[in-house]
C-alpha cells in the first residue's frame, strides 16, 4: 500500500491493511549461504535480509560486530 492509504502512526491500532491497494508483488526468493552466493545474489537486485536472531550470539549481544555464528 501505499503510504497515502497507510499512514503510519505511533500508536497501538489494529493493522488497516488492504490486499486490493497493494503495490509490489514478490515473484520468486531463495536463500543464500556464504559469501559468494550473496554477493552474486547482490548483483541482481533488489534484495531483502533476514536475520535469525533466536540464538545466544544475538540474545546476549551487547555490542560491536559479531563473528559467531
Amino acid at each position: 500500500m501505499k503510504e497515502s492509504d497507510y499512514p503510519y502512526r505511533a500508536v497501538d491500532q489494529a493493522c488497516a491493511y488492504n490486499a486490493s491497494k497493494g503495490i509490489t508483488t514478490v515473484s520468486s526468493y531463495g536463500q543464500t549461504n556464504g559469501t559468494a552466493d550473496n554477493l552474486a545474489r547482490l548483483a541482481q537486485q533488489p534484495v531483502n535480509v533476514a536475520v535469525a536472531a533466536g540464538n545466544n550470539v544475538f540474545m546476549y549481544y551487547t555490542g560491536g560486530i559479531i563473528t559467531s555464528a
